[in-house]
């Protein structure tokens, strides 16, 4: 008996201790799950902040606030975190990058993978200076919200587009450059180039509504204000494109026209005179 208290002793013991095993993973895994949910949630009231911030220029730590753009990773804060990435890809280091399993398959060396690694990581962490650099002139301009860029539009409007334009061009690589572009582009063309239907705007009213999506360039606007930019881009667009529209119309219409025979002479007239005129009374007597 004795022997059998013993063994069913340590069989509780291990069910015991394989309970308390799985007990912490299934902890720890409703941890990491409560992580990311709490991270997700972050991540959410960011969202809401920043495009609160496109509209009306607020920030937790008060309007136009840096350090309030910091809190909700607006403006410069994505390439900050781009550049400082690069720069610990390119901090120097004996074995860094080792030859993955394509590489040793097709028998490359360690030196000419290393080699040809750091030259990309050099190309990235230019391309990441530059991004940066353009990103964060556009949030010392205050091209984060839109009362921000109203202001600078204000002061110098083609250094706030220009800076815009660029601190988007430098964060996209060459696909999102070419879409950035070419769509509104293609977009207006195709609306010049199509015919009115009747009841239809004009074809440079159309056009020029299209070209709020150029609206899309203006970086780094959260996705709101770009929104409401587009919307005010598209209706001065459609205004400017109607004026043009009226103009094409009214050189279209043909001349009247003219009461001058082939001779040059002009036909006569005929003339009517009525009977107070002539001094004849109704019924025709003085």
């Amino acid at each position: 008996m004795s022997e059998l208290h013993h063994l069913m002793n340590g069989f509780n013991a291990e069910l015991e201790k394989q309970a308390n095993a799985v007990s912490a993973v299934g902890l720890q895994a409703l941890q990491m799950a409560l992580g990311g949910l709490k991270g997700s949630a972050g991540a959410v009231k960011r969202f809401g902040q920043r495009q609160a911030h496109g509209l009306t220029g607020w920030t937790p730590k008060g309007f136009m606030n840096r350090e309030g753009i910091r809190e909700m990773r607006a403006g410069a804060y994505d390439t900050a975190e781009r550049l400082s990435a690069a720069e610990r890809a390119i901090a120097p280091g004996p074995g860094k990058y080792r030859p993955g399993l394509v590489d040793r398959a097709l028998g490359r060396k360690p030196e000419a993978v290393q080699a040809k690694k750091m030259q990309s990581a050099k190309a990235e962490l230019d391309e990441a200076r530059k991004a940066h650099e353009a990103s964060q002139a556009a949030e010392d301009m205050g091209l984060t919200s839109l009362p921000g860029y109203a202001k600078a539009l204000m002061n110098d409007p083609m250094k706030a587009l220009k800076t815009g334009v660029g601190e988007q061009w430098h964060s996209m690589g060459p696909a999102g450059r070419a879409l950035m572009v070419g769509i509104p582009a293609a977009g207006m063309a195709s609306e010049a180039a199509r015919p009115s239907e009747p009841g239809e705007a004009g074809r440079f009213a159309r056009a020029g509504a299209r070209a709020g999506e150029l609206a899309y360039a203006m970086g780094p606007l959260p996705v709101a204000g770009q929104l409401v930019a587009g919307l005010g881009v598209s209706s001065l667009g459609k205004q400017v494109g109607s004026i043009f529209d009226r103009k094409k119309t009214n050189r279209n219409i043909p001349a009247p026209p003219s009461l001058e025979p082939a001779g040059g002479e002009a036909a006569p007239a005929d003339t009517v005179i009525s009977e107070r005129a002539l001094g004849v009374g109704q019924g025709g007597f003085l």
